[in-house]
């Protein structure tokens, strides 16, 4: 899980450095237009790559159970060979000669080969990330992340020498997905000569058995991601790039908060799909939950009573930007709780509730867009995403009363509280941005010292960091948390 959550972490870091930078350089149009141009990608790379990453992890989780390597093996080259073709298809529809796009949504043509990179880098980046995360392999994706993400930086640096335009930002950024691939296409392939079998063998029927796991994640994830995403398309349509880059920037900050709570669910998939016992699967639901909620929000205590200082990193012209990255930190908990669900149903088969959970958030985000854009900008567009996370955290649990799943609620609400309870109080004597830091040590204290978090699962995080298994009792951070009256 940690490495998950440092392989997620360290481009996302990474990320922002990349847009503080640019965006300091240029200002709120172009960033608006690389915002654009992220959000149109990634939409395009949605409805190419049936989320066979995703599907794929629920068969992948089972062959690496039962160690029937020829079978991982060949799910793992279907995979790769079932996106190599509809993503063809879908290049070959940009490229047609016919009918502009550019023209349609009002950008440049010669972003057109830049879009089509991020298009066919996410798709394989993320096949190669799910193969190595079902395979428990996941300290094998850092390093190829750390440089992929490290070299579009200096990449920024000498496109801007031939001036600041949307196209020099857009090809520094699409740079990684091309580093990051060609990486973890090698480390499969390593890996792939130690296991027993051959990869390519019964083609059509692994084909019909990805399309199949994949299609009800599938239907719903464009949904999602049109939920996620659409919102840049019509901001850049309705208001221009500039408003879409004021958006553009709190929405990108948000999307950090939910990296813990991904890097949970990334591992979390495979293992429910390899647990039978109902008792024993909603177990691990609450541990999951547990996680993300004690992983997520003292980061989203800071973000909440510090936005306008954090937004100012990125230029004085963003700060204006303070109430969308509040409106949307409103809904973080209903994404969390909603989202660990999501996989554990869609780890059971469960695809008639993944389908409507997916629906549930994004139809109403969709519908809400065209509608609270036009009447509160940017802000309308906050509302629109916080009000779907919203309705389908109502249908979770719903579902989850349906199956009789009993929740600790009283936990996770004390998890949420914590850091704003610190992060009200400090506003009250106006601390300046030290504050950050007391709502993120303290909150962490509090954990311990309400046995939210207990000594056992300390000393569990802490070997997942060192690879070291350690008895509880020899344990030295547990020693000087002692030392320190905290357990």
């Amino acid at each position: 899980m940690v490495s998950m959550f440092v392989s997620d972490f360290i481009p996302s870091a990474l990320t922002y450095i990349f847009l503080i930078l640019a965006s300091n350089w240029t200002g709120t149009e172009i960033i608006g237009h690389i915002g654009f141009i992220i959000s149109f990608s990634f939409i395009l790379s949605t409805l190419s790559n049936f989320d066979v990453a995703v599907g794929m992890k629920r068969f992948l989780g089972k062959s690496f159970a039962d160690k029937d390597w020829s079978t991982f093996k060949q799910i793992s080259a279907s995979a790769n060979l079932l996106i190599l073709l509809t993503t063809s298809i879908l290049v070959i529809v940009i490229l047609n000669p016919i009918f502009s796009y550019s023209e349609l949504l009002g950008f440049d043509n010669e972003l057109t080969p830049i879009i089509i990179i991020i298009v066919l880098g996410n798709n394989f980046h993320n096949i190669f990330k799910g193969i190595l995360s079902s395979a428990l392999r996941t300290k094998s994706i850092i390093i190829p992340t750390i440089i992929a993400s490290i070299v579009r930086i200096p990449l920024l640096f000498i496109l801007f020498n031939f001036g600041f335009s949307d196209s020099n930002v857009s090809l520094a950024y699409a740079s990684f997905f091309i580093v990051i691939s060609v990486l973890l296409f090698g480390i499969i392939l390593n890996y792939f000569r130690t296991l027993s079998g051959t990869s390519f063998n019964n083609i059509r029927n692994n084909f019909h058995i990805l399309i199949k796991g994949s299609l009800p994640r599938w239907i719903p994830n464009i949904i999602g991601v049109l939920g996620s995403r659409i919102n840049m398309l019509i901001i850049f349509s309705s208001s221009g790039a500039s408003e879409t880059g004021l958006f553009y920037i709190p929405f990108a900050i948000f999307g950090v908060l939910l990296l813990a709570t991904n890097a949970v669910n990334q591992i979390a998939h495979p293992i429910f799909s390899g647990i039978q016992d109902a008792k024993n699967r909603h177990i691990f639901l609450e541990k999951t939950l547990k996680y993300s909620f004690i992983g997520t929000f003292p980061f989203a205590g800071m973000m909440f009573f510090y936005s306008t200082e954090i937004l100012s990193i990125f230029g004085t012209s963003f700060t204006i930007s303070n109430n969308i990255l509040s409106i949307l930190l409103l809904g973080l908990p209903f994404i969390i709780f909603s989202e660990a669900v999501f996989y554990m149903l869609y780890a059971k088969g469960r695809y008639t509730d993944v389908f409507l959970l997916g629906v549930s958030a994004n139809v109403p985000r969709i519908s809400l867009y065209f509608i609270l854009i036009p009447l509160y900008g940017n802000e309308g567009a906050a509302y629109a995403f916080t009000i779907g996370s919203l309705i389908q955290t109502i249908l979770t649990i719903f579902l989850i009363n349906k199956d009789k799943i009993k929740l600790s609620y009283g936990l996770f609400g004390k998890i949420v509280a914590i850091p704003f309870i610190i992060g009200g109080i400090l506003e009250l004597f106006n601390f300046n941005l030290i504050g950050t830091f007391i709502i993120f040590i303290l909150s962490y204290i509090l954990y311990i010292k309400l046995k939210i978090i207990n000594e056992a699962e300390i000393n569990d995080f802490i070997i997942m960091i060192s690879s070291k298994q350690n008895n509880l009792h020899q344990n030295k951070v547990i020693k000087i948390l002692r030392k320190m009256k905290l357990l």
